[in-house]
């Protein structure tokens, strides 16, 4: 199981999805100031790191993982079969998974018991992909208030019983 105090996120994207990911990262910022949790991607590699034993370290270390979805997401080999396998086991170990659906793709491209997972961002309780919002700031914002939302209830659920949930989040 994950460790509660471990407040250290990972996220997973697409480059081809960069300009939806730098908007969901400046709006992840309250997340930080009100549960601590510091978002780590591929952007914070320095010149000259190992990139893959990086990344890899990342994930293993991190108690919140957060999956930006879309066809080129899954068309990513490195991700599809080397970030996600990983991933899976950190949710297993007791990781909180929320897929972000940034947008549609066919669903037949997920990785095994990903659908499985509930799915952010909705609106009046239907998914709505982020890119399906009438602009990416709004489906950004919806997407972080969910997953505030989510923290919030996780921690309550922490607190109460020391156990952790999974859940997914998924932007389409």
């Amino acid at each position: 199981m994950a460790d509660p105090a471990n407040k250290f996120g990972f996220v997973s994207y697409a480059h081809a999805d960069r300009r939806i990911f730098a908007e969901l990262k400046k709006q992840l910022a309250p997340i930080k100031r009100n549960h601590g949790i510091e978002f780590w991607d591929d952007g914070h590699l320095d010149g000259g790191q190992e990139w893959r034993s990086e990344i890899f370290r990342k994930i293993d270390s991190a108690s919140v993982i957060l999956l930006g979805l879309s066809a080129t997401f899954f068309a990513s080999d490195f991700i599809y079969n080397e970030e996600l396998p990983r991933i899976w086991k950190r949710k297993e170990a007791g990781a909180l998974v929320v897929p972000i659906v940034f947008r549609r793709f066919t669903y037949d491209f997920a990785y095994p018991g990903l659908l499985d997972l509930q799915t952010l961002p909705s609106h009046q309780n239907k998914l709505r992909p982020i890119n399906d919002w009438d602009s990416t700031y709004n489906g950004c914002q919806a997407a972080t208030e969910q997953l505030h939302n989510t923290l919030d209830r996780k921690s309550t659920h922490l607190n109460s019983s020391h156990r952790c949930i999974s859940y997914a989040v998924f932007c389409l």
